[in-house]
């Protein structure tokens, strides 16, 4: 990827108002957000526009976060795609394990406060690889 190049960042959240709070917070930090409001409609929008990075909540109507990690992942594997780097974000600190187990490679309980640092390891997903071991323990 190009260093000129805005990363894509896919907000799969289904509170508008959390929504709107994230993609405007990570558009200041100079990434590319598109926003969707379930598991369903962030699919879609892998199908179409592949993007560089997918921060999904857990609990959502129609598709759940966990379940949509599960069917990227069984997507990515049966089309022979590599891996979309995956972040979760939930207000229960009980699934981030769920979420691990799923395939997701970063995991945050909401709310999210220090977001230049969260920005920092979306750069290192897609740049290289993490350091830390316990990537889906509550940041």
């Amino acid at each position: 990827m190009r260093e000129s190049h805005k990363i894509r960042l896919l907000i799969a959240e289904d509170d508008p108002d959390n929504g709107f709070l994230l993609k405007f917070a990570f558009s200041t930090q100079g990434l590319d957000p598109i926003l969707v409001s379930d598991g369903v409609a962030a699919l879609e929008s892998i199908e179409r526009q592949r993007p560089d990075v997918l921060l999904t909540d857990i609990e959502m109507p129609e598709k759940d976060g966990i379940t949509l990690i599960k069917e990227v992942r069984e997507r990515e594997d049966s089309q022979h795609l590599n891996h979309l780097p995956i972040m979760v974000m939930s207000g229960r600190a009980d699934r981030l394990t769920d979420a691990k187990r799923a395939g997701a490679a970063l995991c945050f309980s909401k709310p999210m406060a220090d977001l230049a640092s969260i920005v920092e390891k979306i750069k290192e997903l897609i740049h290289g690889p993490l350091i830390s071991d316990s990537l889906c323990d509550a940041v």
